[in-house]
């Protein structure tokens, strides 16, 4: 019984301790599940978060490459409108250097001539970097004369080196084939870039300038392009930054130096697009040498010859200018919407006498080569309505154009790659891009024009006809400059424009007063023009008409004015449907105001009571007389009599037939023009 007794409880104490085990075990697994499940969510937040840094990474790299894309687009498609003020800035100091005698008005001019090229090339930089990393460069290989080539180069690069006082050593084989067949304004840009670089860098001694050539075959040459210098050098640390864009080497030492430090990735970088490489030999503190050789396909083996010679009895023409010919005889019609560009090559080509006639509107021109024989056209591209294409193609289709087989060139700021094999294709003769070269127009007029309607120095009848001075352009205004604020009394009675702006932009009062007024005038016609474009979802009308306004506004120094237009500009450009729909009708509000804010300009347009009334028949006499001027596309001299007649008070039955042809004459509406004045009779 004892024993029994015993035997149970150690069968209990074996149960309890089993049991006690199996509690133990399980108290562990579930230890061992807890921390595997946190073990799990810690694994699985940790996953989490790097799976949304990851997700947050790709988004900031896609809002980057977004926001590079968007960067780089919109400077690549800035290069019309940048280079459009430059043009002007350069053809009118042209105009200086030729027409000036004062020698510190010279030196004046060839610094602004200086600065000009450089401004322009570092624009060309900004928009050709863009371009590149946009994907809109192209590589165009064409016919080039080498010797233009390097005569633009070095002409734009003299006169740095002078004002530095640095000598330039010019070295080109004579031997080089003169016609080459490649990408010639990438080229040039390379070369310039790499020669600016250089005297950038250079604060005394010399930079050079090595050009020859290894033949290939009988179809191609290497070309050797080398430029040295004797400045700072680059140091073995900075040379790994050579090619980074924005970077500036040396900052510490060289702050004083202007750049963008973009000249030499784009040299890099277009030169491997043209299956060439930049190549780089310097020593710190003695000077570097940058070289490339470049293959070029040779069209014409004849030597280039004796380029320094040519260059340095060349040096000085700019200081000396006189007419490479003489062509009364010849008649040239230029096609452009700027007013500014037209008077820009009237000015170059004054001291040529050739007759020259202009155009302000594909629609003006197609009328004006119906009724007279032109010997040469010059056609910008990107105009208001029918563009310089749309003009040229109309106007060589036309069944009674008697100027269907004359040449037509394309005058354009359009320089983008690819530029000339467009308008080449689309039948023009040939392409200048703007800035407006005094040098490539002068050519393309030799080249171009009847070769006997040219008269060269030394040839009969080359004096017989003396060039214009300056004071005898009708079409340059004689005003002198303001010289005090007191002047602008006159325009205190007018709101909503800042006028020290508007002289600064004008010049003169009397531009300013024509500015005013045709502003003015022009407002009904000009807002409904805008209010149905938009209607219409019109853009490419829309975007003309705003970008208009923008430049006109900020003529007269309405300046909130043209920053509404630019930003509708940028909104039809992107077609933009919602923000157009949006922001038009404000604008047209701000716009139309002006009515009421310039209404005292009504009294220049009516004329005040003092002035001498002119009599009925002189009035009807003149509209006459514009008439038939208008008839043969004489736009000039009707508006010559329309200044004279606007020194009188109008007899008041014919003040708002006045206000018409004055408003029609401002708006360039020949065909409502001419029949308004046709049904002028004694009231």
């Amino acid at each position: 019984m004892l024993l029994t007794i015993i035997l149970l409880a150690i069968a209990t104490l074996a149960e309890t301790a089993v049991i006690i085990i199996s509690f133990s075990k399980i108290k562990k697994m579930k230890k061992a599940q807890e921390a595997k499940e946190i073990a799990d969510a810690e694994y699985l937040e940790t996953m989490r978060v790097e799976m949304q840094r990851e997700q947050d990474l790709e988004n900031q790299l896609t809002l980057a490459k977004e926001a590079s894309l968007a960067k780089s687009t919109f400077l690549s498609n800035m290069s019309h409108e940048i280079r459009t003020p430059i043009n002007a800035i350069i053809g009118m100091n042209e105009i200086i250097m030729r027409e000036s005698h004062e020698e510190d008005t010279l030196k004046y001019s060839q610094d602004i001539k200086a600065s000009g090229e450089i401004l322009l090339n570092i624009v060309n930089d900004i928009l050709d970097l863009s371009k590149i990393e946009a994907g809109k460069t192209e590589i165009i290989n064409e016919r080039y004369e080498l010797s233009n080539l390097l005569s633009k180069v070095v002409n734009m690069i003299d006169i740095q080196a002078e004002n530095k006082g640095l000598k330039l050593d010019i070295n080109i084989a004579n031997d080089i084939p003169s016609i080459l067949c490649g990408d010639e304004s990438r080229l040039q840009q390379c070369i310039l870039n790499l020669l600016t670089n250089a005297i950038k860098y250079t604060q005394e001694g010399s930079v050079g300038l090595l050009v020859e050539y290894r033949k290939i075959n009988n179809d191609n040459i290497a070309l050797t392009i080398k430029v040295s210098d004797t400045g700072v050098g680059i140091s073995p640390d900075n040379m790994s930054k050579l090619f980074t864009p924005y970077e500036r080497l040396d900052e510490a030492k060289l702050h004083t130096i202007e750049g963008t430090g973009l000249g030499l990735e784009i040299v890099n970088k277009l030169l491997g697009m043209m299956g060439s490489t930049l190549r780089v030999h310097s020593v710190y503190g003695e000077g570097s040498t940058f070289h490339f050789v470049i293959r070029q396909k040779v069209l014409d083996w004849e030597p280039i010859g004796d380029f320094q010679g040519r260059y340095l009895r060349g040096k000085n023409k700019g200081k000396n200018y006189s007419e490479p010919f003489h062509a009364p005889h010849a008649r040239i019609l230029v096609i452009d919407d700027t007013n500014m560009n037209l008077i820009v090559v009237k000015g170059l080509l004054k001291k040529t006498l050739i007759q020259i006639d202009t155009a302000d509107s594909g629609r003006e021109a197609l009328s004006m080569v119906k009724q007279k024989k032109y010997d040469l056209i010059f056609i910008d591209h990107k105009m208001p309505g029918l563009d310089g294409i749309e003009t040229h193609e109309l106007m060589v289709n036309m069944e009674d154009n008697p100027n269907k087989n004359v040449p037509c060139i394309a005058l354009t700021a359009n320089a983008i790659s690819g530029a000339r094999e467009q308008y080449i294709n689309a039948g023009f003769q040939d392409y200048l891009s703007k800035p407006v070269s005094s040098e490539r127009l002068e050519k393309s007029l030799e080249k171009y024009l009847p070769a006997d309607m040219i008269i060269y120095p030394g040839d009969p009848g080359f004096n017989d006809v003396e060039a214009p001075s300056a004071n005898d352009d009708a079409n340059v205004s004689k005003a002198s400059p303001v010289q005090h604020e007191d002047d602008l009394s006159e325009f205190n009675g007018l709101e909503g424009i800042n006028l020290k702006a508007a002289l600064n932009n004008c010049d003169t009062i009397d531009i300013l007063r024509e500015a005013l007024k045709e502003f003015y005038q022009t407002i009904p016609d000009k807002s409904g023009d805008i209010e149905k474009y938009a209607a219409d979802l019109d853009y490419r009308n829309f975007t003309v008409a705003v970008h208009a306004l923008k430049s006109n506004a900020r003529l007269i120094g309405a300046m909130r004015l043209s920053d509404e237009a630019a930003t509708l500009e940028q909104y039809g450009n992107a077609e933009d449907k919602d923000q157009i729909s949006l922001l038009t009708p404000q604008l047209l509000r701000l716009y139309r105001s002006y009515l009421e804010k310039l209404a005292p300009m009504e009294e220049y347009i009516k004329q005040p009571e003092a002035a001498e009334e002119i009599s009925k028949q002189a009035f009807l006499n003149a509209l006459s007389d514009m008439k038939e001027l208008l008839e043969v596309f004489d736009y000039d001299n009707a508006q010559s009599i329309m200044h004279m007649v606007e020194c009188y008070r109008i007899p008041p039955e014919y003040g708002d037939k006045w206000t018409r042809i004055q408003t029609l004459m401002a708006e360039v509406k020949l065909d409502e023009l001419l029949e308004e004045l046709s049904h002028t009779e004694v009231v």
